[in-house]
């Protein structure tokens, strides 16, 4: 399963353009540390997958997909982004996520 995550944070992060140095800072880690977990060096903490989820726009679950396609809900790429401007991202979409978890249970109650 490690393997799996590592493979599909790594996808994510490359398909969004974000760099190891960027995505390190934003979740608190260095470097060093996204290199590993994507080479699946180390097993990558929930609270990190739960932070990158945010980030990367994808449901939790998502890193654990066996898939080859993950559905990014909306992508937003910027090479000179601060950790500030990662954290109002990920803030936005965690609130599209919501909002798209609210909808699906609505539509759920409807059948």
């Amino acid at each position: 399963m490690t393997e799996i995550i590592a493979m599909n944070f790594k996808k994510l992060r490359d398909t969004l353009g974000f760099n190891q140095e960027k995505v390190g800072q934003y979740l608190a880690c260095s470097r060093e540390e996204i290199s590993y977990y994507e080479n699946g060096t180390r097993e990558i903490p929930l609270s990190v997958l739960e932070k990158a989820s945010d980030l990367f726009g994808v449901e939790l679950a998502d890193f654990f997909s066996e898939e080859e396609s993950i559905g990014i809900r909306i992508a937003y790429r910027a090479d000179d982004c601060t950790v500030e401007d990662l954290n109002q991202v990920a803030q936005f979409k965690r609130i599209l996520k919501n909002y798209q978890r609210i909808n699906r249970l609505i539509q759920a109650g409807r059948k």
